[in-house]
C-alpha cells in the first residue's frame, strides 16, 4: 500500500512473491545457488546424519520455487508492466483496472514437494 500510494504515476508497479526460492533447475546451471537460506541447510543436515528426524505431517507440502523460474516470472511481470506503459493510468494501474499488478510464484499445486 505504501508503494501504491508513494509511486510516481509515471512508474507501472508490479510485486511478484514467491514461495521459498532453492537451487534453480537449469540457469545459469542446474543446481546453482546463492544463498543458503530455506530447504538447503536442512537437506544438508539430513545427508550428514546431524539431523535424523524432523517433526512434522508427512502429506505437508513444503512449497519451493527454483530461483531460474522466480527469475524469469519477475523478467515477464516487467515485460508486461513495459506493455502496459504506453497507456493512461494511475500508478500501477493495469489494463485490468486493478492498482497493482501481484504475481504468485509457487510451485505446490503442480509440482508439491512433501515433507
Amino acid at each position: 500500500m505504501l508503494l501504491v500510494r508513494n509511486c510516481p504515476s509515471h512508474v507501472r508497479l508490479s510485486i511478484v512473491r514467491p514461495t521459498g526460492i532453492t537451487a534453480c533447475i537449469a540457469q545459469p546451471r542446474v543446481g546453482w545457488l546463492d544463498a543458503y537460506l530455506l530447504v538447503e541447510p536442512l537437506i544438508h543436515g539430513v545427508g550428514a546424519g546431524k539431523i535424523t528426524a524432523f517433526p512434522g505431517n508427512l502429506d505437508y507440502v513444503i512449497d519451493v520455487i527454483p530461483a531460474d523460474i522466480v527469475t524469469s516470472v519477475m523478467l515477464a511481470a516487467a515485460a508486461i508492466a513495459g506493455e502496459e506503459a504506453g497507456g493512461a493510468g494511475v500508478c500501477g494501474e493495469s489494463r485490468l483496472g486493478a492498482p497493482v499488478a501481484v504475481y504468485q510464484c509457487g510451485s505446490g499445486n503442480t509440482n508439491p514437494v512433501s515433507l
